[in-house]
């Protein structure tokens, strides 16, 4: 097994680590650990932009809990904080999906739907090909303009100081 130091690297991490492009796409609901472990793992996330599909790391109730918040102030906040959104759509505005595709529903798929989304990962993958690192959620014009302003300035400030 691959080590880096005394931690061991999370499975999903390997093929990226390795120099393969990992492509993940988000036809529904991205839930917990499953969503956590590989989705996240991934060099490109590619979702479809349907109002049905949330993203999730916890349960609304366990992250009211967790922010000491009930649930309508944490639904409130979400309205400021993409971060803390559910919705693909504030995800969107994170800067870390590479695509968000319109006009497929999660639930009902064509096979020209399934063409597009095919011919998509391939320009994922030709997009990562020489990128190992999870920067793109960080440098593309989306990231840039809203949602990771804040992240940008502190990557800075470290860089500045190192």
């Amino acid at each position: 097994m691959k080590r880096c130091g005394a931690i061991w690297n999370n499975v999903a991490t390997w093929p990226r680590q390795a120099g393969h492009p990992v492509i993940s796409f988000i036809p529904g609901d991205a839930v917990s650990g499953g969503f956590l472990a590989h989705g996240l793992q991934s060099n490109r996330m590619i979702a479809l932009a349907d109002e049905s599909i949330t993203i999730q790391a916890m349960s609304k109730a366990s992250a009211a809990r967790i922010t000491q918040r009930t649930i309508a102030e944490l639904e409130e906040a979400t309205k400021h904080v993409p971060a803390m959104a559910y919705d693909i759509f504030n995800y969107q505005k994170l800067g870390a999906l590479y695509k968000l595709v319109e006009g497929i529903a999660s639930n009902d798929p064509s096979p020209a739907n399934v063409a597009q989304i095919e011919k998509l990962i391939d320009e994922a993958i030709t997009s990562a090909q020489d990128d190992r690192t999870l920067h793109f959620r960080y440098e593309n014009p989306v990231a840039k303009a809203s949602g990771r302003k804040a992240t940008l300035a502190m990557r800075q400030a470290v860089a500045d100081q190192w």
